[in-house]
């Protein structure tokens, strides 16, 4: 039991980091976004998203808040981390988000893309390890 929490803290973590500190790839979506609304103000406030791997399912949340700084989330069964950083609008399309790593306590920076934002939903494409990945956040209610 003992061992299924830490490789389950583990792995939680580490989707943790590898989400927020992920490197965002090329221009081809920017029909999908609402070229109507400032970016920078239709971000701000708090995202989330559900992913499940086997029999694992981790909540993950993101708040933008208009000072540039960022808390992420996440749970995971009865485990639960967060991370305080901060974020700036690099161009129209990407972020660049900073944390700290909590073992080295190392700041990171990563450029984030951001591929549609509207008022109720935001998608990014990141990388997990070595392979590029979508994820889609709803607005959080």
């Amino acid at each position: 039991m003992f061992q299924r929490r830490v490789g389950v803290s583990v792995a939680a973590l580490s989707f943790a980091l590898c989400l927020a500190a992920a490197a965002y790839a090329d221009d081809k979506d920017k029909d999908k976004k609402d070229d109507k609304k400032d970016p920078k103000e239709q971000i701000l406030g708090k995202w989330e998203h559900t992913k499940k791997e086997g029999d694992l399912e981790a909540n993950i949340t993101l708040e933008f808040a208009k000072d540039g700084k960022m808390n992420i989330g996440i749970k995971a069964g009865e485990l639960g981390f967060s991370f305080k950083g901060k974020y700036k609008w690099a161009d129209k399309d990407n972020i660049e988000i900073t944390l700290e790593d909590p073992k080295s306590k190392e700041e990171k920076t990563e450029k984030v893309k951001v591929l549609k934002l509207s008022d109720k939903e935001l998608e990014i494409e990141g990388k997990m390890g070595d392979k590029k990945e979508v994820t889609k956040f709803s607005r959080a209610k």
